[in-house]
């Protein structure tokens, strides 16, 4: 039994989703909390004057959708309750996440490893590539490296607390999506780890909330946004001639 806390996004209207994640979790025997999830279709004129940066999101080159909002807002409140109850770290989960049957002994493993006062997120979710050196093992079969490069999702991931404090900062009130990692780390907010080989994944049987409005809104971002993408891919592929980069392919 793993005693990380862990806590799970979910809108009150997903009951489904509720049941698949939370058998998921007694599977596996982790104590868990669902978390309420803000749903971002239903937040007011108002209540978006508010929480979401429109100005700061166009200097980025990039509206944020209302589901982006809404995942960010539902992240955002965890973090503000991570520091509330002084938790040194803790596991996020989105309710479509699927976990390997060695996570237990994972979390086990990362709350001797992780320092609450070093601002630290590992991704059990996929990132495809990674830097060789560093390396911490975790178990004879899994090892804890540096993410590199582009790393998106927020269904499966670890923070600490400092983590939390320094996402609180950047990610509220909202002006791009909070599953930026790769950017959050270019910035010095985060330092971004990820399991290799990962440990979770989506569940298939359901559609994810946010996908399809999304790729809407980046169709609509312009080719200015493409642009500044497309730089930072060819900056990290001319540095990965140096470094020594690893790719790890998707399995499941």
């Amino acid at each position: 039994m793993s005693d990380f806390p862990c806590f799970v996004v979910n809108l009150e209207k997903d009951k489904e989703r509720r049941i698949a994640v939370e058998k998921e979790l007694h599977r596996l025997n982790i104590p868990h909390i669902i978390f309420p999830a803000v749903y971002g279709a239903d937040l007011s004129d108002d209540e978006l004057l508010k929480v979401y940066d429109q100005e700061k999101a166009r200097l980025k080159k990039r509206e944020v959708a209302l589901s982006e909002i809404g995942c960010a807002l539902s992240h955002y409140y965890i973090y503000q309750a991570m520091v509330n109850q002084n938790l040194p770290y803790a596991l996020i989960l989105e309710d479509d996440a699927v976990l390997a049957d060695e996570t237990p002994i994972l979390l086990n493993e990362l709350s001797r490893a992780l320092d609450p006062n070093a601002p630290t997120v590992v991704l059990l979710s996929f990132a495809r590539r990674y830097l060789a050196r560093p390396a911490l093992p975790l178990t004879s079969t899994h090892t804890l490296f540096n993410v590199y490069g582009h790393a998106v999702g927020t269904y499966a991931y670890c923070l600490t607390q400092r983590a939390a404090q320094h996402l609180m900062k950047v990610i509220y009130p909202v002006s791009r999506p909070n599953d930026r990692w790769g950017e959050f780390a270019d910035e010095k907010v985060i330092d971004l780890k990820t399991i290799v080989p990962y440990c979770a994944s989506h569940n298939e049987a359901f559609v994810s909330n946010i996908i399809d409005e999304r790729d809407a809104v980046n169709r609509l971002s312009g080719q200015s946004f493409r642009r500044e993408k497309r730089y930072r891919q060819w900056s990290r592929l001319f540095w990965s001639l140096f470094l020594p980069v690893k790719k790890q392919q998707k399995t499941w």
